[in-house]
């Protein structure tokens, strides 16, 4: 079970706002009624790299971008005679018992243009296809990449941006748990439970793992910093400098 803190319920919150406006609530709209606890839409912005996707993270869809019309391009028949015939005379030899690899060689074509000849002559789910890769993606407004793309709600980027979101926001949350059980935010040692337990504090160690607190290296791995992680949390930075248990006697 993830641990109060972690979890993200500022998205049901800005789903639950969403619903009471009938509306994509804007950044200035979940300031205004966001509780005093929820991460405020720039400290989102920054976890997630944009609106777009604090609002897809929540289960909601974000504006959609004005796209240019397509430019008209002259239309020729549907189909080419030829090809028609080709596709014909590949639905006759399947009903014959043809394998797809044979009609192939028969026709001069590949075999999966073969099979497509027989289960899609009029190529309707090729065309769907691209009309789904037309689709921009509703994070970004970029293109989906690739046919896998065609089933997800957002390309990969966006998917790994909203991922790597969600893990930021979980550790911004965390800290501001720790701050107010503790009365400061935590060092990097107070979620290392290596480096806790080389200090001879075992207890605490014991208790960082337990409580699930994020690990200091996937910390800064996040943000690329601990007090980048500490200054986005609202906290001052702590100066440079070991913590006084490393410290050693002289």
């Amino acid at each position: 079970m993830v641990a109060p803190e972690l979890q993200l319920f500022f998205l049901d919150q800005l789903a639950s706002l969403a619903a009471e406006l009938g509306r994509t609530p804007t950044r200035a709209a979940w300031d205004e009624a966001r509780d005093a606890a929820a991460l405020s839409s720039a400290t989102l912005i920054a976890c997630y790299g944009a609106w777009s996707l604090v609002l897809l993270a929540a289960g909601l869809q974000p504006p959609r971008r004005v796209k240019s019309a397509p430019v008209a391009r002259p239309t020729g028949p549907a189909v080419d005679p030829e090809v028609a015939a080709r596709r014909a005379r590949a639905a006759t030899l399947h009903e014959q018992g043809v394998s797809y690899a044979e009609i192939g060689r028969t026709l001069g074509v590949s075999r999966a243009t073969a099979y497509r000849d027989v289960q899609d002559p009029e190529r309707v789910e090729a065309r769907a296809a691209r009309e789904r890769r037309k689709e921009p993606c509703p994070g970004c407004g970029g293109p989906k990449v690739a046919e896998g793309a065609a089933v997800s709600a957002v390309c990969w980027d966006c998917a790994h941006a909203l991922r790597r979101g969600n893990a930021r926001a979980r550790t911004i949350q965390a800290m501001q748990a720790w701050a107010a059980r503790h009365g400061e935010p935590p060092t990097s040692t107070d979620w290392s439970p290596a480096a806790l337990r080389r200090a001879g504090r075992e207890a605490d160690a014991d208790a960082v793992q337990r409580e699930g607190w994020p690990p200091a290296s996937s910390v800064q791995r996040l943000f690329g910093s601990w007090n980048a992680a500490v200054e986005l949390a609202g906290f001052r930075p702590r100066g440079p400098g070991r913590p006084a248990t490393y410290r050693r006697p002289r």
